[in-house]
């Protein structure tokens, strides 16, 4: 299903409705909704173990799925949390899609609760089945996207009957949390309303399951699957008269489902019929067909269906359809009694009429006659049963033998093979359930009859009480009461005047259609039990469900009480709380006790009332004690006292002297010293001296009260007295010398002496000290401390000092201070020392003006320099060049290196170092050298040495030359001179740059080796040597090309006329002639045989002649050859090029030589032959 599906859903008419229904509850909720049946829930989408102060998860979310082919499921989403993100399913879709999505894309869910109907390993939602083949097949990619959708630890709940229930359920849990990656708990028995064996227990689990489980007590329903039944096996008569097929006959079909059995009862036989056959069974299971013989036009039989557990005999809630059929297309009536709805065909010849007084659907009439192929449609009426044990059918018959019955499975509207209604019309019955309530007596009680009924077609509204019709203001009377109707369409219970009991009285719920269907209010009227007052540590039994004894079945409740103490308990089964109080009981209260009674249909009812437990007051006694003067004292001041009753708290003092903040604190009695009382009691007396005074054997008292508490807000009062008796006095310390700080070599006096006195005036006292430094003595009488410290006192302290005072009569004291003598700091001064640059290196000793402060001698040292103690003895760089080496004597040493080079001549610059010296005692400071430098003259430098060049006959050059140079005297102006220059360049003084055009034969005198020379001015000169290397450019020769005409006077030229010394652009100009003629000097100005005939002869200076002779006289009249023969060029200095003379001779026509002729005959003799026989033409 798309996601614009499920929003299509969402906003359907149930939808809406139930919103609206939500909607209200959550404006009208109060904290008194007095329905027992409709008792809080506890669930919620999804709860953190941690939740906040509202109760509600703060980071987790849940999302609960419904499936709306669960019977009255708008009452079911009712129950749940009006917060909680409830998702509706269509039931005429398929489900699992409709899930998928509507978590596609979404992430983040910790939980996700599905409400559907099923069965063991399988799972309905809408038109899907999910089991273990459609999960691995046609639901895979749907079970993923629930998976991802989830958190990584999430949770699904599946809420349906017994989904995990044997092994292939457990199988079909573990594979769907494989599928999924999530932790899944499931059902293995019913789940839903105790009312039919139901319970909302998820009993397996895979994984570990943080969400909580959802709860819906006040639903009337079951989420187990419609049955199909199944009748194939041979019925058993169980009881009833004679062989059966009478009235009374009660047959037992075994194993109709899983673990079912069906009892079906004949109840009644109308006058005239006849029972041929129970059930025929024409070969499909799911048929129940009678066979039936009736002489009456309006014969029936009726039959009643109980459906049983297998072995048992126990009623079973199932739910299913019953199709009745007709076989035989003859009118007659078929009575269906209890249905929640029923389908018919839109153009069937049923007429149906719905006897709402009676709970039963009648359907007359029938369609064609036809076979059970399932082609056409034989079905009349189809009736849908939900969570019902018991069903009534009434088969009708007339005139006839007739074939008529049910068949129990569903219809699919869809799929030929299955019961097929042709635009099926289906009709929702309302079907009222019972309700259950309480109210204390003379207090009335506002409920909703309609909360837990099938809706039929909506809205229901209440139309009768008792048989009586009501309407919005009227009252009507029942036993124990009266019952009005308001303008909500809630029903106003008032019980009489103190009347307590249990009040039993019927309804009618009519929907917009007209039907309607009764049921059973049960109102259970109580009398509060009164509050309790008690103590802790007391034995309690309290029967408080005394105030359920007035109700009908007062014997047959089950009881539970929530809001008891620890300590107590509630027997189930006689409601009576026993158990002893704790000692602390009373702190938790007082406590909201609610006892609860559930009979066997799971109806409850409850009464509250208050225990309130008071604490017992402590008894706290007073305490004495006796000792003698300066002598310590202790004890427990709780030993005499304690706790009151049968409290057996745990005392604590909580005061001493009427304050809670001196309990463990030192307090003064009222007569002198400190008495200090812990928590525990115990306590420490500390005389001081308070007590001092007393003479030897006279005696004092001295108290202070203190308050024991039992934690529980009891409290008492007693006095703890202390009686000193005196004792002779020993001196004491009554001004403690300070503490005193010298330095090393102080000379020094110390009152010790000052710091006793005796309280026993005619003592005389004496002293000693110990502890002393070197140097230092005291008085014996007067406890003076004179004399002067070393210069090293400071590394043998502090010295702690104890000074001993006695009186001479067995009676001394010690008096201890501590002498601290630090050591005096040195003093470093700045040092300074002057450098001429590059000069001999500086030395010194940086410790000459330093010294130790004050008295102190200590011997000083170069500790660290530079800030690190590594760098003693080491070279360190300055602070603006040089490195500094500084020794822990003190010497030092100056290298400048090359760091002030830059400096003109006079110019000076400082650079520095920090050192630090000690005096080995700790006494450090630091102190500066500096050094300042003075420049003299540098002379310049070649930085960049000039490279080598490379140049050509006839070049123009600009060498920058004096680039090579540097000179650190920034303000030296240097001038340059060139030794070694070529003809043709020059340099100029100023900028060193050379610059000129070379001769044309430059490189026939090179290479040249040319020396700059840089001068400051100062004196101070450097020279810089390259190479300039000048090559003679290559000459040119250029083919030649020449015409002749076949032996016509001897062509000339000159071969040299188009050759050029280094080509058109070049800069050399060297005089070229011929030096080879066919690759031979020799053959220069020698006639020479061309390749292809004539002779030719070149001349040095390029001139030539072309002399053919006889060679070319074959050449026809116009037809050319070409002859031809290579020449060599030189420019004189080296360079040389070849090129070729190629000359084309065109022919002319030669006259034909013509030979004489002679031949011999005799007389009279003919002669013949051919003249031409030795003539010739070239």
């Amino acid at each position: 299903m798309t996601a614009e599906a499920v929003a299509a859903q969402s906003q359907s008419p149930a939808t809406k409705a139930l919103q609206a229904s939500q909607a209200a509850r959550q404006q009208d909720e109060t904290a008194d909704d007095q329905q027992a049946s409709a008792s809080d829930a506890s669930n919620t989408s999804d709860t953190d173990t941690n939740p906040d102060s509202s109760g509600k998860a703060s980071d987790s979310r849940g999302v609960i799925f419904v499936d709306s082919n669960v019977t009255n499921y708008e009452s079911l989403v009712e129950e749940l949390d009006s917060d909680a993100e409830v998702v509706i399913l269509d039931g005429e879709s398929d489900g699992i899609e409709q899930i998928a999505s509507y978590l596609k894309d979404q992430q983040g869910i910790s939980s996700v609760h599905i409400l559907s109907h099923g069965e063991e390993g399988e799972l309905s939602l809408g038109t899907a089945t999910l089991d273990q083949a459609s999960m691995a097949g046609e639901y895979s990619d749907e079970l993923a996207t629930i998976g991802n959708a989830l958190t990584e630890d999430g949770d699904i709940l599946l809420y349906a009957c017994d989904f995990s229930s044997g092994q292939l359920g457990l199988e079909a849990a573990t594979q769907l949390a494989n599928l999924t990656g999530a932790d899944v708990a499931s059902s293995s028995d019913d789940t839903g309303s105790l009312r039919y064996n139901g319970d909302w227990d998820l009993e397996n689990q895979t994984g570990e399951i943080e969400a909580s489980v959802l709860s819906a007590t006040a639903w009337d329903g079951r989420l187990a699957d419609t049955v199909e039944l199944d009748f194939s096996a041979t019925p058993t008569l169980v009881s009833g008269p004679g062989t059966g097929l009478q009235e009374g006959a009660v047959y037992l079909y075994s194993d109709v489902a899983d673990n079912l059995d069906v009892r079906v009862t004949i109840d009644e036989i109308s006058a005239g019929v006849t029972i041929d056959s129970l059930d025929i069974n024409t070969g499909i299971a799911e048929a129940f067909f009678s066979q039936l013989t009736s002489t009456s036009a309006d014969g029936y039989v009726q039959y009643t269906f109980d459906f049983i557990e297998a072995d048992t005999g126990d009623a079973s809630n199932i739910s299913f359809v019953a199709n009745a059929i007709d076989l035989d297309n003859v009118t007659e009536s078929t009575v269906l009694y209890g249905a929640s709805n029923y389908t018919t065909e839109s153009n069937t010849f049923v007429d149906i009429v719905v006897d709402s007084d009676n709970s039963s659907i009648v359907a007359t009439g029938g369609g064609t006659t036809v076979g059970l192929d399932r082609a056409d449609t034989l079905y009349i009426v189809s009736a849908v049963y939900e969570n019902t044990s018991s069903f009534t059918y009434r088969a009708g018959v007339s005139n006839n033998v007739r074939q008529v019955g049910l068949l129990f499975e569903d219809f699919d509207t869809a799929e030929l093979g299955d019961i097929n209604y042709i635009d099926g019309e289906t009709t929702q019955l309302p079907v009222a359930r019972g309700d259950f309530t309480t109210t204390l007596a003379n207090n009335d009680v506002v409920f909703d009859p309609r909360t837990n009924d099938a809706q039929g077609s909506a809205p229901l509204t209440v139309s009768e009480v008792n048989g009586v019709s009501i309407s919005v203001g009227d009252n009507v009377d029942v036993t124990g009461g009266s019952v009005a109707l308001n303008v909500d369409g809630e029903l106003v219970f008032t019980p009489d005047a103190d009347y307590t009991g249990t009040v039993d009285f019927s309804y009618k719920v009519t929907d917009a259609n007209g039907n309607s269907s009764s049921s059973e209010v049960t109102v259970a009227v109580i009398t509060p039990y009164v509050d309790q007052v008690s103590s802790d540590g007391d034995v309690i039994s309290i029967s408080a469900v005394t105030t359920f004894s007035d109700l009908d079945n007062y014997d047959d409740l089950t009881y539970s009480a929530t809001g008891l103490t620890d300590s107590l308990s509630i027997n189930p089964a006689t409601g009576i709380i026993t158990g002893t109080l704790s000692a602390d009981d009373s702190q938790g209260g007082p406590y909201t006790i609610t006892v609860t009674g559930v009979d066997n249909d799971g109806n409850q009812i409850s009464d509250t009332f208050e225990l309130t437990v008071n604490n017992i007051v402590p008894e706290a006694s007073n305490d004495t004690a006796a000792l003698a003067e300066n002598a310590a004292g202790s004890g427990n001041v709780l030993t005499n006292d304690n706790d009151g009753g049968a409290d057996t708290d745990t005392l604590t003092v909580s005061q001493v002297d009427a304050d809670a903040d001196n309990v463990g604190a030192a307090v003064a009695g009222d007569n002198g010293g400190l008495i200090t009382i812990a928590s525990d009691g115990s306590y420490t007396f500390v005389q001081g001296t308070d007590f001092d005074d007393l003479a030897d054997g006279e005696s004092r008292v001295t108290a202070v009260d203190y308050q024991v508490s039992d934690g529980q807000g009891g409290l008492d009062t007693a006095t703890l007295s202390i009686t000193v008796t005196g004792v002779n006095d020993a001196p004491v310390v009554a001004t403690p010398t300070d503490d005193i700080v010298a330095v090393d070599g102080e000379t020094l006096t110390i009152a010790a002496g000052d710091a006793f006195s005796d309280v026993d005036v005619t003592d005389v006292l004496s002293y000693t000290a110990a502890g002393l430094p070197a140097g230092l003595a005291i008085n014996a009488t007067t406890g003076e401390i004179t004399g002067t410290l070393s210069a090293d006192a400071s590394q043998n302290g502090p010295f702690a000092i104890t000074v001993t005072a006695t009186d001479g009569n067995g009676g001394t004291i010690d008096d201890t201070f501590t002498l601290t003598v630090s050591n005096v700091v040195p003093v470093a001064v700045d040092d300074a020392a002057t450098a001429v640059e590059n000069v001999t290196p500086t030395t010194g000793n940086v410790l000459t003006n330093d010294s130790d402060g004050g008295a102190d001698t200590d011997t000083l040292i170069v500790s660290q320099v530079d800030a690190d103690a590594d760098n003693v003895g080491e070279a360190v760089a300055g602070d603006n060049g040089g490195l500094i080496t500084i020794a822990s004597d003190g010497s030092y040493t100056f290298a400048q290196g090359t760091d002030f080079d830059d400096l003109a001549d006079g110019e000076s610059r400082v650079t520095a170092i920090d050192y630090q010296i000690s005096d080995g005692q700790g006494g450090l400071d630091t102190a500066t050298l500096s050094i300042t430098v003075t420049g003299v003259n540098d002379a310049p430098v070649v930085a960049t040495p000039t490279d080598d060049i490379t140049a050509i006959d006839g070049e123009t050059l600009t060498i920058a030359a004096g680039d090579a140079f540097s000179d650190v005297d920034v303000t030296d102006v240097l001038s340059y001179t060139a030794a070694g220059l070529p003809a043709g360049l020059a340099i100029n003084a100023t900028t060193g740059e050379i610059t000129g055009t070379l001769s044309v034969d430059a490189s026939q005198n090179g290479p040249f080796a040319i020396t700059v020379t840089a001068t400051d001015g100062k004196g101070g000169t450097i020279d810089d040597t390259f190479t300039l290397t000048v090559s003679n450019v290559v000459p040119v020769a250029v083919d030649d090309a020449a015409t002749a005409v076949e032996n016509v006077t001897p062509t000339t030229g000159n071969v040299l006329t188009n050759d050029s010394d280094g080509g058109i652009d070049s800069t050399d100009s060297d005089v070229l002639v011929v030096s080879q003629v066919d690759a031979d000097d020799a053959n220069v100005g020698q006639a020479v045989a061309g390749t292809n005939g004539g002779l030719i002869t070149i001349a040095s200076d390029g001139s030539y002649t072309f002399a053919q002779g006889t060679d070319f006289d074959d050449l026809a009249d116009g037809e050319t050859r070409v002859t031809a023969v290579d020449y060599q060029i030189s420019d004189g200095q080296g360079g040389l090029d070849t090129a070729t003379l190629g000359i084309t001779v065109t022919g002319v026509n030669d006259a034909p030589v013509a030979v004489q002729d002679t031949n011999a005959t005799t007389e009279n003799t003919a002669v013949s032959g051919d003249v031409l026989l030795n003539d010739s033409d070239v």
